[in-house]
């Protein structure tokens, strides 16, 4: 049965019959209670009434009885007379007492009449508020339900963000299952400029940034700019549809690659002076510019690989400022170098020295890396090392320039000479900590005390680095967990991309495990601001 808006009244029925029997019961309780308590009223009135009766002839039956009693002691009546008057006397004194009693029960009954009326009526509403209270909980849990039914029919229900048009479907079958979280459908957003995503191998990703040139090639060339570059790189290889280039990358082992997109200047490619718009799901080659090279590095390139050939202790040397804990290595005899490229080398070096107004190059090494902290937990900072290309005529390559460290999830940064290098970054209760050891001892600072170890100290305050006090700096727990050998032979093999915590274990020489601390680093150099070793 339903009214005129198509809602089924058989419930309200229901539930409208059982308030009315409720309603019923309620009446005739009541009026049960009521009838008792008519009654015991009426009763109490006669009772009352004989009562005061009682009370009213009492005093005359004792008068009299008393006045028998004189008229015996005359002797104008008899002695069994006396008595029925004095026996009349007490039985209607009793009969007083009894009618006492009476009244009192009587009204008794009549308070108790009216408990129970009391008690019917505040049943009934007991009865009323517990009803009205679990119809109200009923009711929070049926609007939560018809919300959850509500959102659950809104879901069944798919509908695109924008404008576009659909490009693939990945389920076409009517009634089939569909995992949480699985891709149905790809939608190319309609009058949406096109954006490039480009893969860049995991060696060459420490050269690329947001604002860096871009230009690509597809028939033609456009220009673009890296917009952002993925955090963490993937090991699927290109795209779909690229099987011959990961099929390359497999043979290479070069699998892990990150993820750039690219803003297009340009929505179209300029060809045979037509163009031709792009269109999403097209494949194209990007080239982004990492560096530049001298016309002079590049015709100086074999001389100094010959010459890291032959220079391989003094570059040793200079490490083991660096790694006091590592092993040494046999140096490499200048003999090994033939006669013939000794020569070659001297008229190389020659020609070069006539070139020196042609420049000199900067060497730039730029990555990202773990770092284990105190408490075990690990986390990623980005570095960036500067050195002059080469370092003619005495050294391979040329002195430092500078370093920087940045930690993007707090907006740290730090920049210093190469008179500073950084070996330890560390949180404490939420505060960067920075240790960076000295090379010049006139960067000690007036901190510093001749005991003090030859480091500057340093803690994030107030949005920069404020250099602290040794004894302020947690050297027993802070870890030296920074990477340190960033600069190789040649440019080829300096720190780039993404390095790893065991990476720097072993490159490091110190246990994953258990890196040393600051203290035992420093102790390690023997460095101080005093002395020179101890």
């Amino acid at each position: 049965m339903t009214n005129a808006e198509g809602f089924d009244v058989a419930p309200f029925a229901q539930v409208r019959a059982q308030r009315d029997a409720h309603r019923r019961e309620f009446t005739e309780s009541v009026a049960g209670e009521k009838a008792a308590h008519d009654r015991a009223s009426k009763e109490l009135k006669a009772a009352q009434q004989l009562l005061e009766k009682l009370e009213k002839t009492l005093p005359s039956y004792q008068r009299s009885a008393a006045a028998y009693e004189d008229l015996v002691g005359r002797q104008l009546v008899s002695a069994l007379q006396a008595e029925e008057k004095a026996r009349e006397a007490l039985e209607k004194a009793q009969d007083l007492e009894v009618q006492r009693a009476t009244v009192a029960s009587l009204e008794a009954a009549v308070e108790e009449s009216v408990r129970h009326l009391q008690q019917v009526s505040a049943a009934y509403e007991s009865g009323l508020h517990s009803d009205r209270i679990a119809t109200v909980v009923r009711i929070g849990q049926l609007e939560q339900d018809l919300v959850r039914a509500k959102s659950q029919q809104e879901h069944l229900e798919l509908r695109a963000p924008q404008a576009g048009i659909v490009k693939e479907l990945s389920t076409t079958t009517i009634g089939a299952v569909v995992q949480p979280g699985a891709v149905l459908l790809s939608l190319v957003p309609a009058d949406e400029p096109l954006l490039a995503e480009v893969l860049i191998e995991n060696k060459d990703i420490g050269f690329v940034r947001s604002g860096q040139a871009v230009r690509l090639q597809k028939y033609g060339m456009l220009q673009g700019v890296v917009h952002t570059v993925s955090a963490d790189s993937r090991s699927d290889g290109w795209q779909e549809g690229a099987s011959q280039r990961r099929d390359e990358l497999g043979r290479s082992g070069r699998s892990l690659t990150f993820k750039a997109v690219v803003e297009l200047q340009e929505q179209h490619l300029s060809i045979d002076g037509g163009t031709l718009p792009l269109a999403a799901g097209m494949q194209l080659h990007a080239e982004i510019v990492e560096g530049r090279r001298t016309v002079l590095e590049y015709l100086l390139s074999p001389l100094r690989r010959v010459a890291g050939e032959a220079g391989q202790s003094d570059e040793r040397r200079q490490d083991e400022v660096n790694r006091p804990y590592q092993s040494c290595k046999r140096d490499q005899p200048m003999g090994s170098v033939s006669w013939k490229r000794v020569i070659w080398l001297m008229c190389l070096g020659a020609f070069a020295m006539s070139a020196a107004a042609c420049g000199i190059g900067v060497d730039e090494a730029q990555w990202r890396e773990e770092v284990r902290l105190h408490d075990g937990q690990t986390i990623v900072v980005s570095m960036r090392a500067t050195r002059y290309a080469n370092g003619f005529p005495t050294q391979r390559r040329g002195a430092f320039i500078d370093i920087e460290l940045g930690y993007e999830p707090m907006q740290v940064e730090w920049k210093g000479s190469a008179q500073l290098q950084p070996f330890s970054f560390e949180l404490f209760d939420g505060v960067p900590h920075l240790a960076l050891v000295i090379r010049d001892k006139r960067e000690c600072g007036p901190l510093k005390k001749p005991d003090d170890f030859a480091a500057r100290l340093m803690r994030w305050e107030g949005g920069q680095w404020r250099e602290v006090s040794q004894d302020s700096f947690p050297i027993t727990e802070a870890l030296a967990n920074l990477h340190r050998h960033y600069w190789g032979y040649s440019a080829k093999e300096d720190a780039r991309g993404f390095i790893t915590w065991e990476y720097k274990a072993i490159h490091n020489s110190f246990y994953e495990d258990e890196p040393l601390t600051v203290e035992q680093y420093l102790k390690g150099l023997q460095q101080y601001c005093g002395n020179s070793a101890r």
